[in-house]
């Protein structure tokens, strides 16, 4: 705490006090809990166990779960997110139209044609993705065998079956 001639610089009701010693919102290590207690214990290797944990996820909880969980590897890369948060939606463009199909239904919702949604999910090889429980897309997932393991305040989680 900083004190010039005699005062707080910051006053200590104006500080905000971090919820954790990661400084990482609870609702991500709640996800990232989630994701570990149905992974389980297992013998494979580190780059093995990365590639059965790849989860999909919107972008602001993708930069927070891969800080709190290294473990964990990313299923929709930083750079399509980029892209469409530059282009917007729709955008044809060859390169990340897988990426933007399953972006689409985590991210804003959109139930569009689950098989296609379920052969982008294959494609990327997503094991586990997380949406917000607002959308109610239980009995959408369910069309093509991803099915919920957990949620949080505000998320839930899935798990894609094979």
């Amino acid at each position: 705490i900083l004190m010039i001639s005699g005062t707080f610089v910051f006053p200590y009701r104006g500080m905000l006090i971090p919820a954790n010693e990661y400084n990482i919102p609870t609702e991500v290590m709640e996800i990232s809990r989630i994701i570990e207690e149905d992974y389980g214990e297992t013998l494979e290797t580190p780059a093995q166990k990365m590639l059965d944990k790849r989860v999909a996820l919107p972008y602001d909880l993708e930069l927070r779960l891969r800080t709190y969980d290294a473990s964990l590897s990313y299923g929709i890369s930083r750079n399509a997110y980029i892209y469409i948060n530059e282009n917007g939606l729709y955008t044809n463009k060859k390169k990340y139209n897988t990426e933007e199909y399953v972006i689409r239904a985590i991210v804003c919702g959109y139930q569009e044609d689950a098989k296609k949604l379920r052969k982008c999910i294959d494609k990327l090889e997503i094991k586990y993705f997380v949406t917000s429980k607002t959308f109610e897309m239980d009995e959408y997932f369910a069309q093509i065998n991803c099915y919920p393991i957990g949620t949080t305040g505000t998320y839930e989680v899935y798990k894609v079956e094979k």
